[in-house]
């Protein structure tokens, strides 16, 4: 098959590494270097260089999730660079099993294979990146209102509770007969203030240290 680019690069990337495979034809089976290198910023300055030392001009990659952008970035300026769909990539018969995927990307590229995705300019780029961050704090600034508004709903109907205390000669002192009935009566009919969706606003006390809303509570002490 006819060689379109003598000196060319595949990249496979991956979240945490790339790897790289430079093919150089020659007479014969072409020479191949395989070399990894990390994600950050001055890995990839490294892989300029180390492109550079072989006169690599051409370099492909798949378009496979969001990892490819930093690699795009760095190395834009310096190469031609082929950002190829993953599925046509696995559609190209003739692959061998063993063969690593930045060596088969590099084959493809160099024999000509690989149609490259449609990339805007960069300004478009940076519109297109103005426009999704506006969007995505115009939604979170909606989720923020409506989880306020929510809290200022429950806010509105909790009723304001005063403890009472009653003085010991009242019929309704802790040790008083009523008072013994009212809270009996009182915890069988009402639930505890830490649950607000049930609360009502009959309050009732029930001596010293206690308060439940309740429902109205008829009857007494017999």
């Amino acid at each position: 098959m006819e060689v379109m680019y003598p000196r060319c690069c595949g990249l496979d990337v991956h979240k945490s590494s790339i790897t790289a495979c430079i093919l150089l034809a020659q007479s014969g089976k072409p020479l191949k270097h395989i070399r990894r290198f990390g994600c950050t910023t001055r890995e990839l300055r490294e892989l300029v260089v180390w492109l550079q030392e072989y006169g690599i001009e051409q370099v492909a990659m798949e378009s496979t999730g969001v990892y490819w952008k930093p690699v795009w970035n760095v190395l834009e300026s310096h190469f031609q660079i082929v950002l190829a769909n993953a599925q046509h990539i696995k559609a190209v018969p003739g692959r061998k099993t063993d063969t690593k995927d930045c060596q088969w990307i590099a084959e493809l590229l160099q024999h000509g294979l690989l149609r490259g995705s449609f990339r805007p300019p960069l300004v478009i780029r940076d519109l297109r990146d103005l426009t999704r961050a506006r969007t995505s704090l115009s939604q979170e600034h909606s989720r923020i209102a409506s989880r306020n508004r929510s809290a200022t709903r429950l806010r509105s109907i909790a009723v304001p509770v005063r403890l009472a205390v009653p003085d010991s000669s009242s019929p309704l002192s802790p040790d008083s007969c009523c008072a013994r009935c009212s809270r009996a009566s009182v915890r069988r009919n009402s639930w505890p203030v830490r649950e607000p969706r049930r609360l009502s606003p009959h309050v009732l006390h029930a001596g010293v240290g206690t308060c439940w809303l309740a429902f109205p509570v008829t009857g007494g002490c017999e």
